[in-house]
């Protein structure tokens, strides 16, 4: 009889919803649809952080990749920032022997050639050569769809 009083002293109640939970002693929430929605709440600010990050990191890519369909080509500055190109955001920075800085967003790099010019090249990490077979090509295989490459904005 005691323990009964002592436990509806301490009610337990739902971090999502804030109603008595009910049942077992070690229940934390009042179903599932509750769980779910507090576990939810607590990862969707970082997966939608992760989300903005990865959507520009693509839409970087595209713009490069778009740019650059033969290996390497020189642009203006201007031409990536027309296309709304996010200098700040980048996979990865590569140093060359002569001092030259290559930004690299995934399959694709550019280095600031002058104030007013880029250079991107094409970028295939020395771990994805040594692994791929000496016929497999990354243009033709089916994680890089065809573009058209030019559009006569940057000529």
């Amino acid at each position: 009889m005691d323990e009964r009083k002592e436990s509806s002293l301490n009610e337990r109640i739902c971090p999502a919803c804030g109603r008595t939970i009910t049942g077992r002693a070690n229940k934390r929430y009042c179903d599932d649809n509750c769980r779910n929605n507090y576990y939810y709440h607590i990862y969707n600010e970082q997966l939608l952080l992760v989300r903005n990050v990865n959507a520009v990191l693509m839409r970087n890519r595209m713009i490069l990749r778009t740019l650059n369909p033969f290996g390497k080509k020189t642009v203006t500055k201007q031409c990536l920032v027309d296309r709304d190109f996010d200098f700040n955001y980048f996979t990865g920075i590569r140093k060359t022997k002569k001092g030259r800085t290559y930004y690299i967003v995934y399959d694709q790099s550019y280095a600031l050639a002058d104030d007013n010019n880029v250079d991107v090249v094409a970028f295939k990490p020395q771990s994805l050569i040594r692994r791929m077979p000496a016929s497999y090509s990354l243009e033709e295989s089916c994680l890089f769809p065809r573009l058209d490459p030019f559009d006569g904005r940057c000529e």
